[in-house]
């Protein structure tokens, strides 16, 4: 997520590779469709509101609400922040089993680098 902030709050050598947790703070944007074949992944809305698209489903979703995402399901979703609106939208992003540090890792590095299009 380019506008986004990542911090680990399990990583996948402190749960035996089951679960990676991190808590996210976005202002704009989120990820466009995309299908994981090897994970599933729980979001739990702490602030804000997000849109999510799951197969052929959309809805929103706020703070206190979860949302399940098991593989093999095409997924896209976008945190709902009016533009005026300088607090991120705050979830909890649990990824089963914990296979995708390493990504989130490496675009951390060409984020900070300005590489991010």
């Amino acid at each position: 997520f380019p506008n986004a902030q990542l911090k680990y709050k399990l990583r996948s050598e402190q749960t035996y590779n089951q679960v990676t947790a991190m808590e996210v703070d976005v202002l704009q944007g989120g990820a466009g469709a995309h299908m994981h074949t090897k994970v599933d992944e729980l979001f739990t809305i702490l602030e804000g509101q997000m849109q999510f698209a799951i197969n052929d489903t959309q809805f929103c979703a706020k703070a206190g609400d979860y949302v399940y995402i098991p593989r093999f399901h095409s997924q896209a979703f976008r945190v709902r922040n009016p533009k005026s609106d300088k607090k991120p939208v705050r979830f909890e992003l649990l990824i089963f089993p914990a296979t995708v540090e390493g990504f989130f890792d490496e675009m951390a590095i060409y984020v900070i680098q300005g590489q991010n299009n």
